[in-house]
């Protein structure tokens, strides 16, 4: 008797270490899944944004095909700055799609040129016409974007005078970090900015 005890015992105890391994593989394998799924989407949602750009890119050259007959689009905003080697990425992830618009004198001329992509079937522009631009609110977080450390995107990045507005509009409160600690850190502190890694991590209100 107390041999078939000691058989059903250790049997038992087979059986439980052959549950746990079970239950062990799994968990692996639902971690691999999972793991899987999170690789698919972000490769998906890396497609879509690249897809975009460039369609947004493939608009503004039909745009800048047309040369002479629209004297108010002063180019893409990608051919009239000049970044900082270190803080390319985080201008790029932070920009997008805004680093292929159209910088126009006015409202007309921004008009006109969606004219002319619709005619032409030509995709979908993105357009900022300088007249346009508001200045509220730019000092002030220019102001503080200079005292909360890191880099100041606007001090990372250059242009002509005449399109700096447009600069001001886009990146007065955004500054860079060498690192996502640094960004966090700075965010918790200042909410009212946006923090970007060198690698483009974006912390934003």
């Amino acid at each position: 008797q107390n041999e078939k005890d000691g058989k059903m015992t250790g049997a038992r105890e087979d059986l439980c270490r052959f549950r746990e391994e079970l239950e062990a593989i799994s968990r692996k394998q639902r971690r691999s899944f999972q793991d899987e799924a999170l690789v698919v989407a972000r490769l998906r949602a890396l497609q879509e944004v690249f897809s975009s750009r460039i369609d947004y890119a493939a608009a503004a050259a039909r745009v800048l095909d047309e040369g002479e007959k629209l004297p108010g689009v002063l180019g893409m905003l990608l051919h009239k700055i000049s970044v900082r080697d270190e803080w390319e990425k985080a201008l790029e992830s932070f920009l997008g799609p805004w680093l292929f618009c159209l910088l126009t004198r006015d409202l007309q001329s921004a008009m006109e040129a969606i004219r002319v992509l619709k005619k032409q079937e030509g995709g979908y522009g993105i357009f900022l016409p300088l007249s346009e631009i508001s200045s509220a609110g730019v000092e002030e977080a220019k102001s503080l974007a200079k005292i909360v450390g890191g880099t100041p995107a606007l001090d990372a990045v250059d242009c002509d005078g005449e399109i700096r507005p447009a600069l001001e509009y886009l990146l007065a409160d955004v500054v860079f970090c060498s690192s996502l600690d640094e960004a966090g850190n700075k965010a918790e502190l200042y909410p009212k900015l946006t923090f970007v890694t060198r690698e483009g991590d974006i912390i934003a209100p």
